[in-house]
């Protein structure tokens, strides 16, 4: 009794205060939301967060984030700060922030699940999906796991004249690759973007309703949407610039939607999290396609590439929270060369990074180990510091048998 007394008293005091009212309430949050659970390791959990995360918080001024640890199979959640510049709206568990790039991820389970039902192949074309493409003899010649670990030899971005999907499709009719199809890998949004629409002409839906009735609502992920739509129903947190000024969401990605479009809440990204970790209770169908979404298909200097998915041997990561030999956390371009089946005496970390206007997301998962680390910013920080403290705190949890 005295023990959830104490409990309530320090909820209370915490939500009371401001965003930087110290980081005792932060420690003290975390021990009161692990608490219940008993975790092995649970202290030397909140050590980790507090000696590796809160400093960036506080040195950048970040407004508001959300931090959900899996340990071994126990959640660990932290929702601090304020969600938007209103007097009140704190970041709670129901707070969406958009997550850019690890939007990748979702799409990559889509098709996985697409390619499980039968709907689809991954040796398929794009252009089986596009019709108004296959004249491309190149875009014919894409296919559908080129487009997912960005082999595709398309650009990053939609050029600037393209304002909408159509532009977008008509685009390609005379696209050619920027690099030899499945030889090299190179950052492509756009290729994901098609990917997206791909889908959209599987499922003859768009590509909001495939993601809602194929995903999110076996996951019950009632607090995920395409950026700006699901803030009618729910706190969405305001992005904010390197100089803390509010920004507005990067247009572009609308175009391409299934490219980094996706927001989500931290009790979401939780459950994503679970799933990714093949926890109990993950829908058989999604624990199957979430698996083949983590099967590496190609392997760089820096690591494999699955759909979606980076794949790094979990001993490959050097103290700094870098992949040892490497000075940042993402390469430009590589050559690539087939990758090698996940060995079983080794330990696998699959992780994406999010960067969009005004946030930044980053989601590293161990199923080895049911551990893992997903966190959610609304401001512009440093990706490489951010994801390295990340690591720094789920590579010593993922690393205990």
């Amino acid at each position: 009794m005295i023990k959830q007394l104490w409990h309530r008293f320090v909820l209370r005091w915490c939500r009371a205060s401001r965003p930087f009212l110290g980081w005792t309430c932060a420690l003290l949050i975390l021990g009161v939301c692990t608490s219940y659970a008993q975790p092995l390791g649970r202290f030397e959990t909140i050590q980790l967060i507090n000696r590796n995360i809160l400093p960036i918080l506080k040195r950048d001024k970040i407004d508001g984030a959300a931090i959900i640890v899996y340990d071994h199979g126990i959640a660990h959640a932290f929702y601090y700060g304020e969600a938007t510049g209103r007097r009140g709206d704190r970041v709670t568990e129901n707070t969406a922030f958009e997550v850019g790039s690890v939007s990748k991820l979702f799409t990559s389970v889509l098709l996985a699940l697409a390619v499980q039902q039968g709907r689809m192949h991954l040796t398929d074309s794009a252009a089986d999906y596009l019709p108004s493409l296959r004249t491309n003899f190149y875009m014919d010649s894409v296919n559908l796991e080129d487009l997912a670990t960005h082999v595709n030899g398309m650009g990053d971005m939609p050029g600037p004249r393209i304002k909408t999907q159509a532009q977008m499709i008509d685009s390609l009719s005379g696209w050619r690759p920027s690099s030899p199809i499945g030889l090299r890998w190179h950052y492509s949004n756009v290729g994901f973007g098609v990917l997206g629409y791909t889908l959209e002409n599987s499922y003859h839906m768009s590509y909001d309703d495939i993601l809602k009735t194929q995903l999110l609502d076996p996951l019950h992920m009632s607090q995920t949407g395409i950026t700006g739509r699901a803030c009618r129903y729910i706190i969405c947190a305001e992005g904010h610039s390197w100089n803390g000024a509010p920004v507005t969401t990067t247009s572009k990605l609308l175009i391409i939607p299934a490219a980094g479009s996706i927001q989500a809440s931290g009790r979401d990204m939780q459950k994503f999290l679970a799933a990714a970790l093949n926890l109990p209770g993950t829908p058989p169908s999604i624990a199957k396609a979430m698996h083949l979404s983590q099967q590496p298909v190609f392997e760089t200097p820096y690591g494999g590439q699955a759909l979606g998915w980076e794949v790094h041997e979990l001993s490959d990561i050097a103290p700094t929270g870098l992949i040892r030999g490497f000075a940042a956390v993402t390469i430009r371009t590589s050559s690539v060369r087939p990758a090698e089946a996940l060995s079983p005496d080794e330990v696998y970390m699959f992780d994406k990074t999010g960067t969009v206007a005004g946030y930044r997301a980053y989601i590293a998962a161990v199923p080895a180990r049911q551990s893992g680390i997903v966190i959610l910013v609304n401001q512009a920080t440093s990706r490489n510091k951010l994801v390295q403290a990340a690591r720094r705190v789920i590579v010593p949890i993922a690393s205990q048998p």
